[in-house]
């Protein structure tokens, strides 16, 4: 299968978005990954 690579800075901020949705709410940066993580294995 296709790996999936971003760049450093694309990296960086769905970090920071991960971290931000955290903050808000417990748990949601955690949930916004794994829908990334879904969507990714649906493209490929």
């Amino acid at each position: 299968m296709t790996e999936t690579t971003f760049l450093l800075e694309a990296e960086e901020e769905l970090n920071y978005s991960a971290f931000y949705y955290n903050k808000q709410a417990p748990g949601l940066g955690f949930d916004f990954l794994k829908e990334i993580e879904q969507s990714l294995q649906e493209i490929k």
